[in-house]
């Protein structure tokens, strides 16, 4: 049905480095113009779920991009639940209260965005920067950062670190 035509799609034109990107994206523009809360948990997570399953991308991260939109979303649209309850509690009518949100909501949108662009490229990949990190960089520098251990003098171990090996 529906659910595997978006899966199908999205996994043929989405790299799994961009998925959570663009599902936060997506996503967030969804739920400030529709203003439901939780139905965009719904109908988002048994999508994003089998999703990001199918691409080997990361689920939490997938699920965090759902969860995060929904947050951005919500407290900027003028409509949703969570700003008529604030905005009736506070006595000040919808539109002030969202225009109020609306500049703290972008900047945390924006910071969410690259954040997930980044994170998708980091855990997208981060099994070849383990492998690097592990048996290549971090010998070299442990025996730098503690000679006593290796019985070598700081002094040769810092450039072994720094410099390429001969």
């Amino acid at each position: 049905g529906f659910t595997q035509f978006v899966i199908d799609t999205v996994a043929a034109n989405v790299g799994v480095a961009l998925l959570p990107f663009v599902v936060f994206v997506a996503l967030a523009i969804t739920q400030f113009v529709t203003g439901t809360n939780w139905g965009l948990y719904i109908i988002a997570l048994p999508i994003v779920i089998p999703l990001a399953i199918q691409m080997d991308a990361n689920v939490a991260l997938s699920v965090a991009a759902v969860l995060s939109a929904g947050v951005l979303g919500s407290h900027c649209c003028f409509y949703s639940d969570a700003t008529v309850l604030t905005s009736a509690a506070c006595g000040c009518d919808n539109f002030r209260h969202a225009v109020t949100q609306m500049p703290y909501g972008i900047l945390a949108g924006v910071i969410a965005a690259i954040m997930f662009l980044i994170c998708g490229f980091i855990i997208g990949y981060s099994s070849h920067f383990l492998f690097l990190f592990l048996f290549g960089l971090l010998p070299g520098c442990a025996e730098a950062i503690f000679p006593q251990v290796i019985g070598k003098t700081s002094k040769q171990n810092t450039r072994k670190c720094l410099l390429p090996r001969e």
